[in-house]
């Protein structure tokens, strides 16, 4: 029996053949999965050893290609062949000053059966029913972005960004079936799958309030928003667009209930106070609380002071990803752990916490903060960010 080996190209990459697996691992090996990965890509034609060269070595940074692409085809073939020890027949083969995948072993990528599956879809005569199973089909094939450890090598972006689209327009037009009809719970199943691998795709976000609220799932959707915006704000330091915040409104509108016992809201108003700390909020909501403490100091003489916090590293550059999400978890919740019920905190950036603390001197707010500073090198030992502090009054409006 002509043995198919299964290859895996979203995620991470591996290749397989009945019970017996090659998974990738990168390190020292990093150049030989790059150069089997680019055979792979192009499998069906002989890849020339000058096209490899420029491919791997793209700034020149060997000084005999040559023989390093020759020692690279040879570690290949000793980990294929100690893979799959049944084959008898060479994995990688070379010709003319050419290499390629050998076209006399059977192999099935997931990115050409996805591929398959998406344009079969948009084949005319085909019922719905089909086209829906096409696109059910090319969904759960993309298990994540194409080949993601080598997001450094120039020839896989324009595939991975084919590749992205591709399965947006799949999900979009898998979703666009559904709620024609009314199937609006596989909807949200589709947009939850996108969105793990996507989380940052605001069209899915959309789609996925706009199948909550379809289902009559409410209060899902508008926390769903929340998150979202919450998230958009705090990882990217931007707002969502307007598509979603009139979305958000629609079905705030929609949502039917009116509470006449005004003691039921007061309680409901009463159990949100009984927060501990500093009171955190998003930007929006800090600006309106800004604007009513600036007009209400106009009139009673009391001093509010508005703080910037920005966390750094000590050259004064914004720090890697993992150490500034570590960095501002904790100064978060130091800040609000240090402060009175009545201080307001929110995030102004990825780097950046904005406080509006009252019935404070300057000279008590420069003891408040040396306060935060002091509990955060407590909490944050790592000696690698810096956290750098201003403040200034508000500036009352008349």
């Amino acid at each position: 029996m002509e043995k198919t080996y299964q290859i895996q190209m979203f995620g991470n990459f591996s290749i397989r053949c009945n019970d017996a697996v090659l998974e990738s691992n990168f390190g020292r090996m990093q150049q030989v999965w790059n150069f089997f990965e680019y055979l792979l890509v192009h499998r069906k034609e002989s890849v020339s050893q000058s096209t490899l060269i420029e491919v791997l070595w793209p700034d020149e940074q060997s000084d005999n290609p040559s023989n390093a692409l020759k020692n690279l085809a040879y570690r290949l073939r000793t980990l294929l062949a100690s893979a799959f020890p049944d084959e008898d027949r060479p994995f990688i083969v070379y010709h003319r000053g050419s290499y390629s995948w050998n076209s006399h072993i059977g192999c099935i990528l997931d990115t050409e059966a996805f591929e398959s599956a998406v344009k079969r879809s948009s084949q005319q005569g085909i019922t719905s029913e089909e086209k829906s199973a096409l696109l059910n089909e090319a969904i759960g094939l993309y298990v994540g972005m194409l080949l993601p450890r080598s997001t450094r090598e120039q020839w896989v972006v324009p595939l991975r960004t084919y590749y992205h689209y591709m399965f947006l327009q799949a999900v979009d037009a898998a979703a666009a079936l559904l709620f024609e009809r009314e199937q609006f719970e596989q909807v949200i199943s589709i947009c939850e799958k996108a969105i793990a691998l996507e989380p940052y795709e605001e069209h899915l976000h959309g789609l996925l309030i706009q199948a909550l609220a379809s289902a009559n799932r409410h209060t899902a959707a508008l926390d769903h928003y929340y998150r979202v915006t919450n998230m958009f704000y705090n990882d990217l330091g931007i707002k969502v667009s307007s598509e979603i915040t009139k979305l958000y409104n629609q079905i705030a509108k929609s949502v039917s209930h009116v509470e006449a016992d005004l003691s039921v809201i007061e309680e409901n108003l009463r159990s949100t106070a009984k927060h501990k700390g500093a009171f955190y909020c998003d930007y929006e909501t800090f600006k309106s609380i800004y604007c009513s403490q600036s007009c209400m100091i106009a009139r009673s003489g009391q001093s509010i002071f508005v703080v910037l916090l920005t966390i750094s590293d000590y050259n004064g550059a914004v720090p890697s990803t993992n150490i500034l999400t570590a960095a501002m978890d904790t100064l978060k919740t130091v800040i609000c752990g240090s402060l009175r019920k009545s201080d307001i905190v929110t995030r102004f950036s990825p780097t950046q916490y904005i406080l509006l603390l009252s019935y404070l001197t300057s000279e008590n707010c420069d003891m408040v903060l040396k306060r935060v500073l002091a509990r955060f090198s407590q909490e944050y030992r790592l000696p690698t960010v810096k956290v750098h502090t201003t403040h200034c009054p508000v500036v009352p409006v008349t």
